[in-house]
């Protein structure tokens, strides 16, 4: 188990959905996401570094090559 992806092991379709569903059972915001930094803008490499938040508290961070796809992250 150490040794495996967690995403080999747990990949939800529609991972924010998921979320904000279990953050509104706690009576919660929705995340938010927000773009934190971008590197490459003008290059075939770009990379966006998207946070999330909820209650102007971080939650998480992920990267992404596609800036509307940094959702799904």
């Amino acid at each position: 188990m150490a040794e495996k992806d967690l995403t080999e092991i747990w990949n939800p379709a529609n991972p924010v959905e998921l979320l904000n569903d279990i953050l509104r059972k706690q009576n919660r915001s929705f995340a938010e996401p927000r773009l934190i930094a971008q590197v490459g803008e003008n290059t075939l490499e770009v990379v966006h570094h998207v946070a999330l938040y909820c209650d102007k508290k971080f939650l998480g961070s992920g990267k992404c090559s596609k800036l509307g796809k940094c959702n799904e992250i």
